[in-house]
């Protein structure tokens, strides 16, 4: 696997603030305009060309023991993919992050991906109405939700890490 690299701009590791682009929930975008254009692609939303956009993933603080408790407790599933690929993946991944009202399983702020590992209890009617209401909250903020099974983690664990990298390298890039 290649290592991603970080984003090109004339003012990386400078800001503001003094000390880098990436601060504490937020992500820094800072996008150059590409030759002979005016603005930016429609597909760019959130981005502003020339300048620095910053974009704040909300979080509810009183669930901050309960997501301290998920990453003291993963599943097996968890443990594998964080101990095995994701805790010394080069760019930056959180475990049991808050996001809003929510606690995603794994969250790349840098590439504004959420990973959620799915058990037996995500397969039932209430489960599936609230993983579709919760993707629809984090769409909100431009984040993309990558799901994979547990099932999958045990037996296609490559496929999954390859699937993540091809995802981070393509929402950096």
């Amino acid at each position: 696997m290649g290592r991603p690299s970080p984003p090109q701009c004339a003012h990386w590791g400078t800001s503001p603030k003094g000390g880098g682009f990436k601060w504490r929930n937020q992500v820094i975008l800072c996008v150059a305009p590409p030759l002979g254009e005016l603005s930016p692609p429609k597909a760019v939303t959130e981005r502003a060309f020339a300048q620095e956009v910053i974009m704040t993933v909300p979080k509810n603080g009183q669930m901050l023991p309960r997501a301290r408790d998920l990453r003291r407790n993963m599943t097996p599933q968890e443990k594998k993919l964080w101990y095995q690929f994701l805790r010394q993946y080069p760019v930056k991944i959180y475990k049991q992050r808050i996001v809003e009202s929510f606690i995603v399983d794994f969250y790349c702020a840098s590439a504004k991906l959420v990973i959620e590992l799915d058990g037996s209890q995500h397969y039932t009617e209430q489960g599936e109405a609230y993983d579709a209401e919760r993707s629809v909250c984090l769409a909100r903020y431009g984040l993309e939700v990558v799901r994979f099974t547990n099932s999958e983690i045990d037996t296609e664990f490559d496929a999954v890490c390859r699937k993540i990298h091809t995802v981070i390298l393509e929402r950096q890039g």
